[in-house]
């Protein structure tokens, strides 16, 4: 009796993160690879997250312009398409600038 909040100072708050993390902002680690499938609010514009894989980096920016709740329409990293749907993760102590564009896909 009387204890009943250290949860949210233990486990609890681990789960919060990683519900955050990973069911609104959509980043899920799946082996050797990275997905980005959020579902945020229509009003947001984006997020930023970086992050280090190893000895390498990863600056992600998810753009909203059509202003969608969920789709990825597109995925450039360092100025290349990708043409697949998943970011494959690194160790050579580069940097990547990832773009995720959220909308509709054709």
């Amino acid at each position: 009796i009387g204890h009943g909040g250290w949860t949210w100072y233990t486990g609890s708050s681990g789960w919060l993160f990683s519900l955050g993390l990973e069911a609104i902002l959509g980043f899920q680690l799946e082996g050797d690879h990275l997905r980005i499938n959020p579902c945020i609010p229509k009003s947001w514009e984006g997020y930023k997250i970086s992050y280090k894989h190893n000895q390498s980096t990863y600056h992600i920016d998810v753009k909203n312009p059509d202003h969608v709740e969920k789709g990825v329409k597109r995925i450039i990293i360092n100025g290349d398409d990708l043409n697949q749907g998943v970011i494959p993760l690194m160790d050579d102590q580069e940097s990547y600038k990832i773009e995720v564009i959220l909308g509709q896909i054709d």
